[in-house]
């Protein structure tokens, strides 16, 4: 039995091909299969015996382009994506492009990862400390700050920050002993959350100044709540209080501003 195909056998096999297939001869379309017509909605006559620089139609041109994953624009105005496999033939002026339609299957891409940022988005938890994390603590900061705006409450914030003196390990286990032991010095009402990595933001609705101070001094003097791992770590705490016409940005500024408290290891171990 002969290995050899005749060309109209050969033909037959690629115009109905599951694939897209076009083949190039230096650079000029030599030949397209149906399939692959059809799915750019224009006839084998448009394409043809036909070079880049020869197609008034813009869309065409990824045809010609190197990428492996290409889309075009289809006169409705949707996009198709396909995805290309190219076989050069032995003579080196000759090439065939297999196309894949995966149209559905870039959407649902684009559809999980706009999933996933929004779950990212909704996710309110800091995974290291359990805390809230940045996105919640200034959400519930803008709560705060527009109760206080409105019926003139006291409110104040401390920031909390630890600079470890110790590889990233140790800083992490710090870090993850640090919420439960907050929330043992808080009440209820307040609220605790993640700035950054070491930063933290305890909101403490109807409290002075002076008691917010009283509460940074116990935080740092006390211990008990924290971590063994806090003893080797420099500990920075400011506070600030709301103040008539404050919003949230004035008010964080100002909490950013205030660095009256700083223990240091030496410090710690006294």
């Amino acid at each position: 039995m002969s290995d050899a195909l005749d060309a109209s056998t050969v033909l037959m096999t690629l115009e109905q091909s599951p694939l897209g297939v076009i083949i190039f001869n230096n650079d000029r379309i030599q030949w397209i299969n149906d399939r692959l017509a059809d799915a750019l909605r224009c006839t084998k006559i448009d394409l043809i015996d036909k070079t880049e620089a020869m197609l008034s139609d813009r869309r065409f041109a990824p045809l010609f382009s190197y990428s492996n994953r290409l889309t075009m624009k289809l006169p409705n105005g949707q996009t198709q994506w396909f995805e290309r496999t190219t076989k050069q033939f032995h003579n080196e002026t000759m090439c065939v492009h297999y196309f894949q339609e995966i149209t559905g299957r870039v959407e649902l891409e684009q559809r999980c990862r706009s999933l996933q940022s929004q779950i990212l988005a909704l996710a309110t938890t800091d995974p290291l400390t359990g805390l809230m994390n940045d996105r919640a603590i200034l959400a519930a900061l803008e709560v705060q700050v527009s109760r206080s705006r409105r019926y003139y409450n006291p409110l104040s914030l401390l920031r909390f920050s630890i600079e470890s003196t110790n590889d990233p390990e140790h800083l992490d286990e710090t870090l993850r002993g640090i919420g439960p032991g907050i929330k043992d010095k808080i009440r209820w009402s307040d609220q605790v959350g993640t700035l950054e990595k070491t930063t933290f933001l305890i909101i403490l609705p109807e409290t002075s100044l002076s008691d917010a101070r009283h509460l940074a001094k116990q935080l740092v003097t006390d211990r008990n709540p924290l971590p063994e791992e806090s003893l080797k770590c420099t500990i920075t705490l400011g506070a600030a209080a709301w103040q008539r016409g404050d919003d949230p940005d004035k008010l964080s500024q100002r909490l950013q501003d205030d660095r009256q408290f700083c223990i240091t290891p030496a410090v710690a171990e006294l």
